[in-house]
């Protein structure tokens, strides 16, 4: 059973949950109290997911905040929307989304078979107290340890600052445009949208230095957009070779930035405020890459993997 779960709100977590990546659940359904999370409408069963919009289905059998269970011939997807009940998810034990997060990062942003075990084998669960049963080390506990450093980055007092740079450099980037006091004609609103709004995300969570040192990421970013299910689907690199090539290089252009900051890291001066950077942008970033770096099969392309993911999602 798949579990689909959307946005805790605000600029940042739109960013990261918005388009977010269906879930598994690894028990489901009878350790859940309240109605929220506890049989969901159903719906009649459809073919194949793909072949169906999830916001369709969403509006057809449910609020903007309900969950609702989607039945499907191969298996059911929970969906779940709104803070309360993706809240609910994080804080119920027995529930967990590492196996759909472990099987996107492997397909989706290409992480190897022997990091992504790790993935699978954390049955610890996101809060402090492990999970009844689990005997995951610390080192293993990837879902505890991400969940506890995205709370941090996203929701604590930092995630002001955050909200304050993000429309100060997309005022910036917008007022650079050749506009006036006349209309000016745009061929294509959502692209540029696209451009400005995704480098502005970029920017405040990552720093300037992610786009100085590759121009092309937020272009080669939305381009990514346009094929990633095709990965999810698991079709071949010999039929989507440019698919495949464009996630390549968009993971170089993580690892490459990576670089750079760990050649330049006693030059940062970190601000005591909110405790960013120049190099790595925010304090969140910095202590993520170190983290993750530091847990059970995780290496520097591993890491790479789940930033993309984070960027993507």
């Amino acid at each position: 059973m798949y579990l689909l779960w959307y946005g805790l709100g605000g600029v940042f977590i739109s960013a990261l949950l918005s388009s977010i990546l269906s879930q598994v659940f690894d028990r489901i359904g009878r350790r859940v109290k309240g109605p929220a999370l506890h049989n969901p409408p159903r719906t009649d069963p459809v073919p194949s997911i793909k072949e169906y919009s999830l916001a369709h289905l969403s509006r057809r059998h449910g609020a903007s905040e309900s969950t609702v269970r989607i039945a499907l011939v191969e298996d059911d997807i929970f969906l779940v929307q709104g803070a309360k009940n993706v809240s609910k998810v994080f804080r119920t034990p027995g529930l967990s989304v590492m196996k759909g997060y472990a099987i996107a990062l492997r397909y989706c942003f290409g992480m190897a078979k022997r990091s992504v075990k790790a993935y699978l084998a954390d049955t610890s669960g996101s809060q402090l107290k492990p999970n009844p049963g689990s005997k995951v080390g610390d080192r293993g506990r990837i879902s505890y340890h991400t969940h506890e450093n995205l709370v941090k980055g996203l929701l604590e007092p930092g995630f002001i600052s955050k909200s304050d740079r993000f429309e100060d450099i997309l005022t910036e980037s917008l007022s650079s445009l050749d506009i006036h006091n006349e209309w000016v004609d745009f061929p294509d609103l959502l692209d540029l949208l696209q451009g400005h709004v995704g480098s502005a995300v970029l920017k405040t969570i990552f720093g300037d230095h992610l786009l100085l040192q590759n121009p092309n990421f937020v272009r080669d970013l939305w381009e990514y957009d346009g094929v990633v299910m095709n990965l999810a689907r698991r079709v071949p690199s010999l039929i989507i070779p440019s698919a495949y090539r464009l996630r390549e290089k968009l993971l170089s252009s993580i690892k490459r930035w990576y670089l750079f900051a760990k050649t330049h890291s006693g030059e940062r001066k970190i601000d005591p405020i909110d405790g960013s950077d120049p190099i790595w942008g925010s304090a969140m970033m910095r202590e993520r890459h170190d983290m993750l770096v530091s847990l059970d099969y995780q290496d520097i392309d591993s890491v790479a993997s789940t930033d993309l993911g984070f960027i993507w999602a």
